[in-house]
């Protein structure tokens, strides 16, 4: 049986995708896409994502930047006519 009432271990040291999102400072949806990239530390349980803080803490400290290759163009941009490739 579980305990709803008293915070499990587990739950003080994971964020769940809203906490995360308010906590930086951005959207839940550009959480969500990051972590569907595997750009931020993240676990997948079925449809809840789940941000280990350690993890986070981590990711935060290291400060490494994400690097887009030159040719990468996002989806959106290449069905719209208003995007020139080069």
């Amino acid at each position: 049986m579980i305990n709803k009432k008293k915070p499990t271990k587990l739950k003080s040291e994971v964020l769940k995708a809203p906490d995360l999102a308010q906590m930086l400072g951005i959207d839940v949806k550009t959480v969500y896409r990051h972590a569907a990239l595997g750009e931020l530390p993240s676990i997948r349980i079925g449809r809840q994502w789940l941000f280990p803080k350690k993890a986070i803490f981590e990711w935060l400290k290291s400060g490494k930047k994400q690097t887009i290759p030159k040719n990468f163009l996002p989806q959106a941009s290449k069905e719209l006519p208003l995007f020139k490739r080069t």
